[in-house]
């Protein structure tokens, strides 16, 4: 009867054992996306600066499997782990790890990474590049790439300037669209600055007001 006792017990014992060593793997199989982690850390009851600010903490405390995941494969987990580089949320950050995921996360079609990425590049001076990503998130139909690429059209950078095609997109990306946010203050400078070529000054002057009231020192200086 004891012999019995000892070998249930053993049993029960190891099957613990085991169960206990594949938790963590069950746990970090999770395949996770922005959404859910933004989703685990915002609260409808405060400001977007805190929730923001959630998220980060969020992002620092789950560091080591955002990675594993990303160096797995998931593309999300890439663009969070370049987002953590580039803007200093890691005691040690390297851009150049941040662009690395994020080229990635570009090259594996995701709009956000492709996005980013385009941005970064027109950051470093590599506007042909720059261009040619939003060109091609534009022609996608994704709308957060459409007033990007109608500013490129209209300074000219990366392709040759092109004031009916800085039109078309600037348009469909912040009038059709609804994207009059501080974000897109300069959008809207140069836009304004397209209605005056055509000789549509007294519209252009609320564009202008607009961007200057969203922060647009260039804008208020025209004020």
């Amino acid at each position: 009867m004891v012999i019995k006792k000892l070998i249930i017990w053993l049993l029960c014992l190891t099957v613990s054992s085991v169960f206990a060593q594949q938790l963590p793997s069950r746990v970090a199989d999770e395949h996770w996306t922005i959404e859910k982690l933004w989703m685990e850390s915002a609260s409808p009851r405060v400001s977007a600066e805190e929730n923001t600010s959630r998220f980060n903490q969020l992002v620092d405390e789950r560091w080591p499997e955002i990675i594993r995941q990303a160096d797995q494969g998931n593309t999300e987990m890439k663009i969070v782990a370049a987002t953590a580089y580039l803007n200093d949320w890691q005691t040690e950050p390297e851009a150049g790890i941040g662009l690395k995921w994020l080229q990635q996360a570009a090259e594996e079609g995701n709009s956000i990474g492709m996005y980013r990425y385009a941005m970064m590049l027109l950051e470093q001076g590599k506007e042909k590049e720059s261009f040619q990503w939003l060109k091609k998130g534009a022609e996608q139909g994704h709308e957060i790439f459409y007033a990007a690429l109608g500013r490129m059209y209209y300074r000219g950078w990366g392709t040759k300037k092109d004031i009916e095609k800085a039109q078309e997109w600037l348009v469909r990306g912040f009038v059709n669209t609804g994207m009059l946010t501080p974000g897109n203050r300069e959008f809207l400078l140069d836009y304004a600055n397209i209605l005056i070529l055509q000789g549509s000054a007294h519209v252009a002057w609320g564009y202008k007001l607009s961007a200057a009231l969203m922060g647009s020192e260039a804008a208020y200086q025209e004020f």
